[in-house]
């Protein structure tokens, strides 16, 4: 066995046999690929749909989002302001049930009142042995200015509960606007920022649409350059293949006696049929790339334009959204100035007309008055 590997070499007619083989058979196959009328149709372009899905995906995701949390923040004001609502109606309840209680006090204390005086009218006057001596009852007097001083003291007390309940309910009105108000500042604020997002996004969507646009054509422009150069390189290779041309390889002439491997399938050009049905074929797939190229352009043209009747749509409705907050906020002022003046007239009539009551010296002189 030999030191050194060294390889049996090939005989050049062998090779080069082989090596014309598969020149034949990579013409026969670019021949068929040639002459197919489906192979030179182009696909549309994957990434860049894939891309637009992704992005669309996105903005409405963020969309979603954004509209879940302005959502939830006016949820959330909703229920406080049904909350302090309906404490404001409470406390309300709860002053007239007390107010109503005590005119009711009043009524029976007057009624009692008037029931003991006629009882004490309508009593004879019969003598009694007790009132001839004196000195009977000498604190008489200290006991009714005591019992003046506590009636006194009692009206002081209940007016005065009547105006800390005033004063109480006052400063509850008044919380509750500061309440109503920092939510509608809140709620504005929240709104404003919420626009200014909106176009913030929609100016990069525009931008990201537009870069996309750029991108697409400078593929399509490149695909383009890229299939031109190669149907002129195949269609050079095709005119000037041995297969076409019957060129007969240099070491295969004079005296070789496998000449007859130079001309495969001893080939003698198309024939005036065969040449006509090319290029009728390479016509048709003119005219469908041509009509390909019209779709094609034709769909971009519509969906550009779709997309510029969605904006104009989204802001038309925008424009109305924002009316109508302007027309309810309108509302919302009207309603508010109605109830305040409710309030002022119900205030005045409960301060004017049901706690004027003032307090008579003839209040005082009334006790004291009969006898035991």
């Amino acid at each position: 066995m030999s030191l050194y590997q060294v390889k049996q070499t090939m005989d050049p007619l062998e090779r080069q046999r082989i090596e014309t083989e598969k020149r034949r058979l990579r013409n026969i196959e670019r021949a068929k690929r040639i002459l197919h009328p489906k192979t030179r149709i182009m696909g549309i372009d994957k990434n860049a749909l894939a891309d637009q899905v992704k992005v669309k995906q996105e903005a409405a995701r963020l969309e979603s989002e954004r509209n879940s949390f302005y959502d939830n923040q006016a949820v959330r004001h909703a229920k406080i302001a049904n909350e302090h609502f309906t404490k404001k109606q409470n406390e309300r309840r709860k002053e007239h049930q007390e107010l109503e209680f005590f005119r009711v006090q009043q009524i029976n204390e007057k009624r009692a009142r008037l029931a003991a005086e006629e009882k004490a009218k309508n009593l004879p006057e019969l003598p009694t042995p007790f009132l001839d001596f004196a000195g009977e009852d000498p604190h008489i007097n200290e006991r009714k200015k005591l019992q003046q001083a506590q009636q006194k003291d009692w009206l002081n007390q209940q007016l005065d509960s009547l105006k800390a309940k005033e004063t109480n309910s006052a400063q509850a009105q008044a919380d509750y606007d500061a309440v109503q108000l920092r939510i509608y500042e809140i709620k504005g604020k929240l709104e404003a920022d919420a626009a200014k997002v909106r176009g913030q996004e929609n100016r990069k969507a525009v931008l990201i649409n537009r870069q996309l646009a750029m991108e697409k054509q400078q593929r399509e422009d490149q695909a383009k350059a890229i299939a031109k150069r190669q149907e002129e390189y195949e269609l050079q290779q095709t005119l000037n293949s041995d297969l076409l041309t019957e060129t007969v390889h240099p070491r295969l002439q004079g005296g070789s006696k496998k000449c007859s491997d130079a001309l495969p399938y001893h080939f003698k050009g198309f024939s005036v049929n065969q040449r006509q049905e090319i290029l009728d074929i390479q016509q048709q797939q003119l005219q469908a790339i041509n009509a390909k190229r019209a779709a094609e352009r034709e769909a971009e043209e519509a969906f550009n334009e779709q997309q510029v009747n969605i904006r104009r749509q989204l802001m038309l409705q925008e424009r109305q959204r924002q009316q109508q907050k302007v027309q309810e906020r309108a509302s919302l002022e009207s309603t508010r100035r109605v109830q305040q003046k409710d309030h002022k007239t119900r205030t005045d009539y409960l301060n004017n007309t049901v706690y004027q009551n003032p307090v008579d010296p003839s209040f005082f002189q009334q006790f004291g008055t009969s006898c035991r």
